[in-house]
């Protein structure tokens, strides 16, 4: 069914009658939308919203888009989600970019429709394909994060360097960004920093906040915090929030400029003059409650209010504080409280936070049971240690039955994220045949990916899969290299093993000096006790 303006959608609602002309009729639907625009600015919503619709029906795009967000707000009408969706559709088939662009939000982040990233990015591409820098730019975040389609960070790099093209600050960051991580030539990481720079020195504030970024993080060119700071505090004066918050932390930490506490509190209260909100962005809300233990009550008072309307970042800290006792005093029962309700909101380390409490007894009886259904929402989203934490208590049976195949598959979820925990136990599920049929070229690549990471018994395990061809042609030589990689970092029973085949010329000429370097250092460990007495016997025999 067409959405049609003005009217009740509900087929099932009687339709009242219609004269056959109205006034204003007569207008065009550019007229139209002037007029209601003035019957806005003079506060008449209701007739603003009836000349809307009336352009709107004539297939007046703006006047569609804006007959949507006053549905939405409740404006001149009823708030109406159902027509906000189907408006801005309407006005997205037609091809207008803005409401395309709009359309793209709307799915993207599940409001007034049902979360779906693969719409959202249709609709962001469309619009993006008109030139809109915004669709361009969440293009470019869509496809580097691999939301609603594989993640191609190529794409990414396409769509970012479009949306820069036309002077979009953040875009021409991201750019910054991907061209440090080695997408771009030198040429390229020049030319970006200078489109910034040249919009900031135009009084951009936003390129300023992003310059000051580059130069922070040393992106695109050499690390400066100097200047990095001049950036922040010439956005900073202009009102932007996220650079008063970067002078803040800037001026606490004596970064860019020597430490300077009244400088560093001036900024924070600038920030929360505007929304005590951007306190809370990334985590770093605890930094400035240390700056302002001057003030211990007012910032408890500004916590409390933020959380209790419902802002679940504020409430994930607020439950922080209780939690650790940090400017109030430790309650654990009203920590639990608090991240219980920035968890239902889907705060990913709240659900973490509410997990471990309820698995520790911490603030509550402990359940296992409840531990793993947090545990679960916050591996849902991605968080690797719940990840992990799902693998082992499925393969334990903690709050649940035990199952292998569970276990595994969230294993390799956290252990695709590099977990180096996770990586050893997909390295033993795969060798045992445990939730999966033994595998030893599967138990290899995870131990090359643990390896990799550092995690020594991994390095360990990959060497002892060479050393004996399990899985892979034995190869001394490569047996040698990551036995070392794993006794460098304390691993006692590759210590003893590097000694024997030093001793022996085993992948390697041999070598008395190192075999009796590493053969004392597995003679010294008091934790494997097994390796520790092989060795002083092979050092009494051969030295």
């Amino acid at each position: 069914m067409e959405f049609e303006f003005g009217k009740n959608n509900d087929q099932t609602a009687a339709e009242p009658p219609v004269p056959a002309t109205q006034p204003d009729d007569d207008l065009t639907p550019e007229e139209q939308f002037a007029k209601g625009m003035e019957k806005q600015n003079a506060g008449d919503h209701p007739a603003a919203l009836e000349l809307f619709e009336k352009a709107a029906r004539r297939g007046h795009a703006e006047a569609q888009y804006t007959c949507c967000w006053k549905y939405h707000w409740g404006e001149g009408t009823e708030e109406d989600k159902t027509r906000v969706r189907m408006c801005l559709e309407q006005g997205a088939e037609q091809g207008d970019a803005q409401s395309q662009f709009f359309c793209g939000l709307l799915y993207s982040l599940g409001r007034c429709v049902e979360q779906d990233k693969v719409k959202a990015l249709m609709w962001f591409e469309k619009a993006a394909a008109q030139g809109h820098a915004q669709a361009q730019r969440n293009c470019g975040n869509m496809y580097e994060r691999g939301e609603g389609t594989e993640k191609d960070v190529a794409k990414a790099l396409m769509w970012f360097e479009k949306a820069a093209k036309q002077g979009h600050a953040e875009a021409q960051y991201r750019c910054g960004l991907l061209y440090d991580k080695g997408m771009g030539t030198a040429a390229d990481k020049a030319r970006n920093l200078k489109q910034l720079e040249e919009s900031a020195e135009r009084g951009d504030a936003k390129a300023q906040y992003y310059c000051g970024l580059l130069y922070s993080q040393g992106i695109c060119t050499a690390q400066d915090k100097t200047k990095a700071l001049t950036w922040f505090e010439k956005a900073a004066v202009q009102g932007h929030a996220d650079a008063q918050f970067e002078c803040g932390w800037m001026y606490s930490e004596g970064e860019g400029a020597a430490e300077d506490m009244a400088k560093s509190l001036m900024w924070y209260e600038k920030v929360s003059e505007q929304n005590f909100v951007n306190l809370f962005k990334d985590g770093n809300y605890r930094n400035y409650s240390l700056v302002c233990v001057m003030n211990e009550s007012r910032f408890l008072k500004w916590s409390e209010k933020l959380a209790e309307q419902g802002h679940a970042q504020a409430q994930f800290e607020y439950g922080w504080m209780y939690s650790e006792g940090h400017v109030t005093e430790k309650d654990k029962a009203k920590a639990l409280m608090w991240h219980e309700k920035a968890a239902t909101q889907g705060h990913a380390q709240a659900q973490f936070e509410c997990g471990c409490m309820y698995d520790q007894g911490a603030g509550t009886i402990a359940d296992k049971t409840k531990a793993l259904m947090w545990f679960e929402k916050a591996a849902a989203q991605g968080h690797a240690q719940a990840q992990f934490e799902c693998g082992w208590r499925y393969g334990n049976g903690a709050g649940t039955a035990i199952d292998k195949t569970k276990a595994l598959m969230w294993f390799e979820k956290a252990a695709a994220q590099g977990h180096a925990q996770a990586l050893f136990e997909c390295d033993c599920m795969y060798n045992q045949g445990a939730g999966t049929a033994a595998d030893n070229a599967k138990t290899l690549m995870w131990y090359e990916k643990a390896a990799k990471q550092g995690d020594a018994q991994s390095q360990f395990q990959r060497g002892w899969m060479y050393h004996k061809g399990i899985g892979i042609k034995a190869d001394n030589a490569k047996a040698l290299i990551w036995y070392e990689k794993a006794a460098e970092r304390g691993h006692a029973n590759a210590q003893l093993l590097c000694g024997w085949m030093y001793l022996r010329g085993q992948g390697t000429e041999a070598d008395m000096d190192k075999a009796k370097m590493w053969l004392s250092k597995a003679a010294a460990q008091t934790k494997d006790r097994a390796s520790q007495g092989n060795a002083e016997v092979l050092l009494q025999k051969y030295f």
